[in-house]
């Protein structure tokens, strides 16, 4: 239900925002910022619900029994909220929606005719992961019977580097997201000034930051599980 509410809001935020740089009402425009917020508590409460169907062990959830098991600590149980695909998808949809608030708060140093479609670019691709979620890949199927134990997590994932490795990666790639939609907002506003640079700095400098920590320890990860 989480999923689906934040899905629609992410249309929302899309047409709204659109609309009021368009038709020049800021009070759409300002509708738009808060329904940013809304989709992140949505994926908030969406992800504290899968960690808690890890951490109470419920293998009536697929995604849980087949990441999970009763014999995993549960700082690996809860790193397991990342270790297939479906869990992936949820975590970058969650790092976009707390990235794209952090932007709502912290817009007023954006040019403002910017500021709109910077919201429905990054809501346009917070839809496509939603809909992937809501659809294909959700992470809350339930199974007809219950499992008593889970298969658990990949023997290789059974490391250190599981509990930072995967979430600083995966945050990486999300982070570019905000470069790049500050890019889409430039070249549809025509305002291809050093404006728009100035304002994707510090936020090209933390998803660079991000990713290449994520790298660096990946590839301590791989020769330190492989050799």
């Amino acid at each position: 239900i989480s999923l689906i509410l934040a899905l629609g809001f992410a249309i929302f935020t899309m047409v709204v925002a659109v609309l009021g740089a368009v038709r020049n009402v800021p009070q759409l425009v300002a509708s738009a910022r808060r329904s940013v917020l809304v989709v992140a508590f949505f994926l908030l409460l969406a992800s504290a619900s899968l960690i808690a169907s890890f951490l109470t062990h419920d293998f009536g959830v697929s995604y849980v029994a087949q990441h999970s098991s009763l014999s995993m600590p549960w700082y690996y149980t809860t790193a397991a909220f990342y270790g297939g695909q479906e869990g992936s998808l949820l975590y970058w949809a969650l790092m976009l929606s707390v990235f794209s608030a952090i932007f709502v708060f912290t817009s007023r140093r954006a040019p403002a005719a910017l500021a709109p479609y910077v919201m429905a670019t990054v809501m346009g691709i917070e839809t496509f992961l939603l809909l992937m979620l809501t659809t294909i890949s959700s992470p809350f199927v339930r199974l007809p019977v219950p499992l008593k134990d889970g298969v658990g997590l990949n023997p290789l994932l059974m490391d250190p580097g599981m509990l930072i490795h995967p979430p600083m990666l995966l945050m990486g790639y999300m982070s570019f997201s905000l470069p790049f939609a500050f890019a889409v907002a430039a070249m549809i506003t025509g305002k291809l000034d050093s404006d728009w640079l100035r304002s994707i700095r510090r936020w090209t400098l933390t998803a660079w930051s991000i990713q290449t920590a994520g790298l660096i320890l990946g590839a301590w990860w791989s020769y330190h599980v492989l050799g």
